[in-house]
């Protein structure tokens, strides 16, 4: 049997504890008026609350609380929800939300767990959240959030679905707020294609921040030795990887560490200097057959030149070269046959004759990555370049090329313009101001190698011999 109590007073203000309680289903409507809870509590005990109006929070408590089977405990309405302090105390069934809501002050979970559904849950510049652990989190079964502040303290992200796999995060940037749910499973593109099931926790941590730009976040990514179930993740050689650049990225690998605020048998592994956002997992460090120093792209004439450079390959069949006009839709465009094993540094060329595409779709981006196979049959995917074709390119020349300790840059497009070099490594080892027509530049502290010479959207490859 369900009931409904409708609040249409002007005021009704709470200072003590005012108890709402059934052995069926009720429904707390707040259809007019204001509802101050003041400095009491108010206890849903197997009540859903909606407010339609006016609800205040004051400094008080809501506790969602019940035993009965067939109770659903929603947080919903047509109005904004804002809690002070908000208790999760449910012994059958979860609490859920209906509407996206905020904790100001102090969200405990004490027993069962609350399900924000597609909606998010943000904890306030202030707010805390007590009581979690693998029986009591937030279960983000849907698209919601859990959205907190972060800055130069570690902060607790309690969340999971099926499991609890909590998260936490630091920021020794500019402080802002991060979002975060956790889905069941480690996919192939990030948030699409094949599931991937070896050598993985079958997690993906969706981690997003409220203003790009200006974060530098450490993360540790929690799990239990069960949630891998013996599919060859090995605990002892893991790491967080970022899906970015169209390819799952190894953040640095070891023994992941237990860790004792929740239980003992909790696992994580931790992630520094992170300042872009998307998909993250944890999964067994990948050693890769090839060792990759560059990839590279550089208009010639109307087309494109691709060239490469690999240290060490082991097992190395050959690389799929290919081509998207978008980033996201590659296609393969060519074969370049690898070295199989070998310690030698070796070095690759490709041409794209771009007669193949329509006049049209020369001008603006095009997007290149590698697909190195194995003769096992394994492939990995290097990082995305892209090179762009403007309707009116900029009019300049670079000489020597290779060079050994000048260099000049003749340019009137350029005049006022920033040029920056950098090593293979992609480190920033010289800056500097195009000026004049003519820039002569000293390049004596480079040492001889491949450098890189950055010029507006353009990359130019630079050779240095001493």
């Amino acid at each position: 049997m369900k009931s409904n109590i409708k609040i249409l007073l002007a005021f009704l203000i709470i200072n003590s504890s005012f108890l709402i309680k059934t052995n069926a289903q009720t429904h707390l409507r707040i259809t007019g008026g204001n509802w101050i809870c003041k400095d009491g509590g108010l206890v849903l005990k197997n009540t859903s609350l909606e407010n339609n109006s006016n609800f205040d929070a004051g400094i008080g408590t809501v506790i969602v609380t019940g035993n009965a089977p067939t109770a659903q405990s929603k947080l919903g309405g047509s109005s904004s929800t804002t809690f002070y302090n908000l208790t999760i105390n449910k012994s059958i069934n979860n609490a859920l939300l209906g509407q996206s809501v905020t904790v100001n002050n102090v969200l405990t979970l004490t027993n069962g767990k609350l399900e924000i559904n597609n909606y998010n849950l943000t904890i306030g510049n202030s707010g805390n959240i007590l009581g979690q652990n693998k029986d009591r989190y937030i279960k983000t079964n849907g698209t919601g959030f859990l959205i907190r502040p972060v800055g130069a303290t570690w902060t607790a992200f309690p969340v999971g679905k099926v499991t609890f796999n909590p998260a936490r995060l630091k920021n020794d940037g500019t402080p802002d707020n991060f979002k975060i749910r956790v889905e069941d499973h480690f996919l192939e593109n990030g948030t699409a294609g094949a599931n991937v099931t070896t050598n993985v926790i079958p997690k993906t941590w969706l981690i997003e921040e409220e203003t790009p730009g200006g974060s530098n976040v450490s993360m540790r990514l929690i799990w239990r030795p069960l949630h891998h179930n013996n599919n060859g993740f090995d605990d002892n050689n893991a790491t967080i990887a970022h899906y970015t650049g169209g390819a799952w990225q190894d953040l640095g690998g070891g023994a992941s560490v237990a860790d004792n605020s929740y239980s003992s048998d909790h696992r994580y592994r931790e992630a520094s200097n992170i300042t872009s956002f998307s998909p993250f997992g944890a999964r067994t460090v990948q050693n890769f057959p090839v060792e990759l120093l560059y990839f590279y792209g550089e208009k010639e004439g109307n087309n494109v030149r691709l060239d490469w450079q690999t240290a060490t390959e082991i097992n190395n069949s050959h690389f799929d070269v290919e081509w998207s006009k978008d980033g996201i839709n590659f296609e393969k465009i060519g074969e370049v046959a690898g070295a199989g094993t070998t310690n030698e540094v070796q070095f690759y060329e490709f041409f794209d004759d771009l007669n193949r595409v329509s006049f049209q779709n020369r001008h603006g981006l095009h997007y290149y990555r590698l697909k190195q196979h194995d003769f096992d049959g394994k492939y990995e995917y290097t990082n995305i370049i892209s090179i762009e074709f403007q309707a009116q390119a900029v009019a300049y020349r670079i000489f020597p090329n290779p060079a050994s300790h000048y260099l000049n840059i003749e340019s009137e497009d350029l005049v006022g313009e920033t040029i920056q070099i950098f090593s293979v490594n992609g480190q920033l080892v010289k800056e500097f101001q195009h000026q004049s027509p003519t820039t002569h530049l000293s390049i004596t502290n480079l040492p001889s190698g491949t450098y890189f010479i950055k010029i507006e959207k353009e990359v130019k490859k630079l050779i240095v011999q001493k």
